[in-house]
């Protein structure tokens, strides 16, 4: 199967605090019998940065909410970033097929970016 990789990036702040991404299964609904046929989305989130305007010593707190197994429905932390000790982290998680959302559950979201 062929793939597509593309740069992707969201910024959550305390105007935007969460980032929807809703892969629609495949780039072709219509039939056609070519190439862009059986494409799957995945989604790999690798790092996150936090705005150096953040004020320093702020937490600041992303949130991972998706469907597992059974369409369970899961909520982790998966970025804690603070202006002045730790302003950006490597991450490196998967997302496929299922709806994903990034939360800001604290912190006043001066730009936080997940990339």
């Amino acid at each position: 199967m062929a793939s597509k990789e593309y740069c992707f990036g969201c910024v959550v702040s305390a105007e935007k605090n969460e980032y929807v991404w809703e892969p629609e299964g495949s780039f072709d609904d219509s039939g056609n019998d070519d190439d862009t046929r059986g494409f799957t989305y995945s989604l790999i989130l690798k790092h996150a940065i936090l705005d150096p305007d953040a004020p320093i010593g702020e937490a600041n707190v992303v949130e991972l909410q998706t469907n597992g197994f059974y369409a369970e429905e899961h909520k982790q932390p998966v970025v804690h970033l603070v202006n002045g000790r730790v302003e950006q982290c490597r991450l490196n998680i998967l997302l496929t097929e299922a709806w994903s959302k990034l939360r800001l559950v604290r912190g006043s979201g001066d730009r936080k970016s997940v990339v």
